[in-house]
């Protein structure tokens, strides 16, 4: 099966889906995510509180984490460590030891900001780029209250020498 005749099936799909009732479903999709920040938020605040109970009533393990058991539920204070090389030290270390080239890669990477200045300096072109450059457009939803138009703020009128000039009042407007 070719890639046209995918898209062309896929063309043929979407046009069987049946109509909807756009204005619900951004309501629902609205309401939903408002819910889900609330969720989120309570969920955060619980979590914090039975993290701080299971680390003053709790046993502590060899991990250092913290559980206690309620009723049906283990629950606790889960301990996640993280090992990361200093990288200062590491080097100093390495290099003190001769080891340096030993524990270390040399990756060849191509440098966008070069390739605009071969375009800009004319060495290649943009069509050219265009050839080497893989394009791929994704989509997320976009559902957000619409801004109402702010009033114009009345001018005022202040006289020169020479004319009328029209002066608008200062103001900063902060974006949402």
């Amino acid at each position: 099966m070719g890639f046209k005749k995918v898209v062309k099936e896929h063309e043929t799909e979407a046009s069987k889906t049946p109509e909807v009732n756009i204005a619900q479903v951004i309501d629902e999709y609205t309401n939903l995510s408002e819910q889900a920040k609330v969720i989120a938020s309570r969920k955060e605040e619980l979590a914090t509180i039975i993290k701080e109970y299971a680390k003053k009533h709790g046993t502590k393990d060899d991990k250092g984490s913290y559980y206690s058991e309620q009723g049906d539920f283990v629950y606790g204070a889960t301990a996640k460590k993280t090992v990361k090389l200093n990288a200062e030290k590491a080097e100093k270390f390495f290099r003190e030891r001769k080891l340096w080239k030993k524990v270390t890669d040399t990756i060849e990477i191509i440098n966008e900001d070069k390739v605009e200045g071969l375009i800009n300096a004319g060495t290649m072109t943009v069509d050219e780029l265009e050839t080497i450059t893989d394009i791929s457009t994704s989509f997320s939803v976009l559902v957000k209250k619409k801004e109402t138009p702010e009033e114009m703020p009345e001018v005022q009128v202040v006289k020169t020498e020479n004319s009328p000039r029209k002066v608008a009042p200062f103001r900063t407007r902060g974006r949402r």
